[in-house]
């Protein structure tokens, strides 16, 4: 099971630039794919299934390894996501707000879930 948690750290690592460019770069795409022809051909990636992916991993490496002691590799993408939280107090396009705080909690779960992943080495 854990080699398999890390083969899976792994495709998602390489698939994260590729296909969740959304972290970078906020896209027009939709939420929702419109047909079944989307989901099948890999072209439109709804915005919250990396969340989902990365929470999978963090949730998949809390399951499978002792949780470290140190939390400090993962506190600047803390600081990071903290200073977005104050920016949704003045935001007046909500669209974009809640797209970058669910981009950059995936990033911080994807970053949790490498280093429990590393630190059982």
């Amino acid at each position: 099971m854990r080699r398999l948690h890390r083969y899976y750290l792994c495709l998602l690592l390489f698939l994260l630039p590729l296909k969740f460019c959304t972290i970078m770069a906020s896209s027009e795409q939709p939420n929702f794919p419109m047909d079944i022809w989307q989901w099948l051909l890999f072209t439109c990636i709804p915005n919250y299934i990396l969340v989902a992916l990365c929470g999978l991993a963090l949730l998949s490496a809390a399951l499978l390894y002792k949780l470290p002691r140190s939390w400090l590799p993962v506190l600047p993408w803390l600081f990071i996501l903290a200073a977005g939280l104050f920016g949704l107090l003045n935001t007046t396009e909500w669209a974009y707000a809640l797209n970058w705080l669910e981009n950059f909690t995936g990033a911080v779960a994807f970053c949790a879930a490498v280093l429990i992943t590393l630190n059982n080495d």
